[in-house]
């Protein structure tokens, strides 16, 4: 056992050897100490749960059926340089990691309460003192990565199964705890995982966004799979009942994110005739293939975007933003807008499309239109974090919007109208820094565009006082009525 004084996790053990990695026993839990994890959702702290891998244990029941989550386990050591420090931040390894590095910070002095911003504890420091801050906290961090480390590397030589670790490393991190916990308890779920891993993932590590309407027939389907799975029926029989399509078996598993648009999903022979072959690849032209679902433009957009994907260059980030202006001058097009010059077309190349999309947009800059009053805003305005989020109620505010911040909310004022989306003008100390767009969803309201001047990706610090804005009018009887 380690030092409960510096470290208080350890590698689970008993009289087979390591089964686990948790927290020590003896360790001084208390309200809020670094042991426990901040619930967003219901703002309490809860301990964290167990990483278990031997096969024996997990088969007593040891924990709980996995589902996709970013909290899962992700089966490898978490300091890596292929990977920046933001890939794990929510991982169950990362998480433990944190619990160590709290306990090395109290251990040299460096009090912080969970929830505590770091530059508070800097902010009355001098200059100096500050820089020998920051090296002591990324020397403690580092240093806590190479704990956490070492007690994985055991865990991972002494108590897991390497065939079927081998397996569920192929998959994404959101799924491969789910799949390592069946694999090591069933041997036919594991050749269902490298024969159909798309299946695998919708049987075993059932996701979470699915909707309210269809969770519950999911999960009776997803049992009903699985003892199929057990009894060794075919592909074709278990695919069929969770209603997912044989020729989805050739989605590599690292690259299935949950999601698969309806034209990939319904069109096999379009399907293969785009479909990439590395993970990677196929990873980034399913995401780029959802975006342009996304814009709810009909199928022949989602096709356009999906044959032209990987010529899309740049982060999925900066991409997401080029294909929901390209959707913006197809909607236009469907509307038969003003200043489209020439309409879109299936056919046309990705030069065209993005050069005629390019002309569009810097016309409707400098276009006035009509003016009128919009509906009553879907949610009031208020102040977050100084950011002020005002709703624009006009067709001519909403073009001075355009103007100011020159991109296109001036075009949305039929879609304003039409009640598909409402448009926010986010300020700070007066001063017009973002433009925001809500959609209404099955689910209820969300983000739908937010972007800074000349149709730029607004700032991390706007984009979070835009969620934690929406987050608060979308309680209860505030928003969406």
């Amino acid at each position: 056992m380690v030092d409960v004084e510096v470290y208080p996790v350890e590698l689970l053990r008993d009289h087979d050897g390591v089964f686990g990695i948790g927290l020590v026993d003896d360790f001084p839990f208390g309200e809020t100490g670094p042991h426990l994890k901040f619930d967003h959702s219901g703002h309490k702290y809860r301990r964290l749960r167990p990483l278990i891998l031997r096969p024996d244990v997990l088969a007593e029941g040891a924990t709980v059926k996995l589902q996709y989550s970013r909290e899962n386990a992700v089966l490898q050591r978490i300091m890596s340089p292929k990977f920046s420090w933001d890939t794990f931040d929510r991982v169950l390894e990362n998480q433990y990691r944190a619990v160590i590095e709290q306990a090395m910070m109290q251990r040299h002095g460096v009090l912080r309460k969970p929830g505590t911003v770091l530059a508070e504890l800097t902010k009355d420091l001098t200059k100096e003192e500050r820089v020998q801050f920051w090296r002591k906290y990324h020397g403690i961090k580092r240093a806590s990565a190479k704990l956490m480390n070492r007690l994985i590397g055991k865990l991972l030589e002494e108590a897991t199964d390497p065939d079927v670790i081998r397996v569920a490393r192929r998959f994404h991190f959101d799924h491969r705890e789910a799949i390592y916990h069946v694999g090591a308890l069933n041997p036919r779920a594991l050749q269902l995982a490298e024969a159909f891993p798309l299946l695998a993932t919708w049987i075993y590590a059932s996701p979470l966004h699915w909707r309210d309407e269809y969770r519950e027939e999911q999960i009776v389907r997803s049992a009903e799979a699985a003892k199929l799975v057990e009894k060794g029926a075919s592909l074709k029989r278990v695919a069929a009942v969770m209603g997912v399509p044989l020729h989805l078996r050739k989605v590599l598993p690292g690259a299935y994110l949950g999601r698969v648009s309806n034209v990939l999903w319904e069109e096999p022979d379009f399907f293969f005739a785009y479909l990439p072959g590395t993970t990677r690849a196929v990873r980034r032209w399913l995401t780029i293939t959802n975006m342009a679902e996304d814009r709810d433009l009909g199928p022949e957009f989602v096709r356009w975007v999906a044959k032209h994907a990987l010529q899309f260059e740049g982060k999925l980030r900066e991409i997401k933003i080029v294909v929901e202006d390209l959707g913006d001058f197809v909607r236009a097009c469907k509307r038969d807008e003003p200043h489209v010059v020439r309409r879109f077309s299936p056919n046309m190349s990705m030069r065209t499309v993005s050069r005629l999309s390019a002309d569009w947009h810097a016309a409707v800059q400098g276009a006035k239109g009509p003016r009128y009053t919009f509906p009553r805003p879907w949610c009031p305005g208020g102040e977050v974090n100084g950011y002020e989020i005002a709703p624009i109620d006009s067709s001519r505010d909403l073009y001075h919007e355009g103007v100011a911040m020159h991109n296109c909310a001036g075009t949305y004022a039929d879609r304003v109208m039409d009640g598909d989306v409402y448009i926010y003008s986010i300020r700070r100390a007066g001063e017009r820094v973002a433009t925001l767009e809500i959609v209404k969803t099955d689910d209820g309201v969300k983000i739908g565009q937010l972007r800074g001047p000349c149709n730029k990706p607004a700032t991390k610090e706007i984009a979070a006082a835009a969620r934690h804005w929406l987050q608060m009018q979308t309680l209860p009887g505030r928003c969406g009525e």
